[in-house]
């Protein structure tokens, strides 16, 4: 099957994808339409099967990794908190997590640190 032609309009404010089918089918989307148009695939990706596996990746797992981004924590009370990443294409992405895989999250993180580590500035926003 041939794939699809993807480009963005020269001022970068619109994808046109290209799909070689018969007759030809093409879309435009702008930047919202664009947000919402992956947000609906997510949510389809999410009800297909087989399911994502919920293990640890295996090495060569594609992954989208941002090299820039925010977080955010949003506490939930007894409940936990929501983790959220900006990811700049993805928008905010969460994940609701009860208190122990929250603590469980921390002692990794502190393992990730090494051992003369100054505080570094976060790019965080403090919860409200």
């Amino acid at each position: 099957m041939a794939q699809p032609h993807w480009s963005l309009n020269s001022d970068r404010t619109k994808l046109t994808v290209d799909f070689p089918t018969e007759p030809p089918t093409r879309f435009e989307l702008d930047a919202d339409e664009m947000d919402d148009f992956i947000a609906h695939l997510a949510e389809m990706r999410a009800a297909m099967t087989p399911a994502v596996p919920f293990s640890d990746p295996d090495p060569g797992s594609r992954m989208s990794v941002a090299a820039s981004g925010r977080w955010y924590v949003h506490p939930r009370g007894a409940e936990g908190a929501a983790i959220l990443l900006l990811h700049p294409g993805y928008r905010w992405v969460g994940i609701a997590l009860e208190p122990e895989p929250i603590r469980e999250l921390i002692q990794v993180l502190l393992r990730c640190l090494p051992l003369n580590a100054q505080s570094p500035q976060s790019t965080s926003n403090p919860p409200k």
